[in-house]
């Protein structure tokens, strides 16, 4: 029978994640321990605020990190020590979609460990956001603000969003979403690659 493989969640996850880590495979052992971790701010903050932990819980912290063969997130305490305090490391899977400065700052680029990111994870809400921020100009809604704290009433025309031009200047995961959002409301997208990604 293979081994049993610890995954350590080393940065804030709700535990009905770390419950579906653990029901991913037999083999798999959490090692989650959120009162070791920082305090999240909102649901899904990957950082939080870091906890003032005394001597025993940094001790049961440091042993977590020596038994971890994969690890959910860096090391939120020394990101940068991971080589030294995680001898077992064979994988890390990063909450965000940019790790490359990160890993070349801190040394990890040349190590044998596997890392992955989270990219194409945030792309539907930075999309959304996107289609906001377009909504939010054509119509007027600063306008609107100021016209309904100052209990004015006047009836006014609106842009309307369907029928706009848009120049999208990088296609990956987020850029993809946000040209099938737009598309989707009729918003034509300029750019390379903007008409296949807009159909997808």
């Amino acid at each position: 029978m293979t081994a049993a493989l610890n995954v350590l969640i080393a940065s804030p996850l709700e535990a009905e994640h770390a419950s579906r880590i653990a029901a991913a495979d037999p083999r798999v052992n959490v090692l989650y321990e959120p009162k070791l971790l920082p305090v999240p701010r909102y649901p899904c903050d990957h950082a939080g605020t870091p906890r003032d932990l005394d001597a025993t819980a940094l001790a049961k912290w440091a042993d977590l990190r020596r038994a971890a063969d994969i690890s959910f997130d860096f090391d939120w305490q020394e990101p940068a020590q991971i080589l030294a305090n995680c001898p077992r490391m064979r994988w890390i899977q990063g909450t965000s979609a940019g790790i490359g400065g990160f890993l070349n700052r801190t040394g990890l680029l040349k190590s044998s460990i596997v890392f992955t990111t989270a990219a194409g994870v945030h792309g539907g809400p930075l999309a959304e956001f996107a289609l906001l921020g377009l909504l939010h100009f054509a119509k007027d809604m600063p306008r609107l603000a100021r016209e309904q704290a100052a209990r004015h009433w006047e009836l006014h025309a609106m842009r309307l969003l369907r029928g706009s031009r848009v120049l999208l200047v990088g296609l990956g995961g987020v850029g993809r979403e946000v040209a099938r959002l737009l598309a989707a409301v009729g918003v034509e997208c300029a750019g390379p690659g903007c008409l296949a990604a807009a159909t997808r």
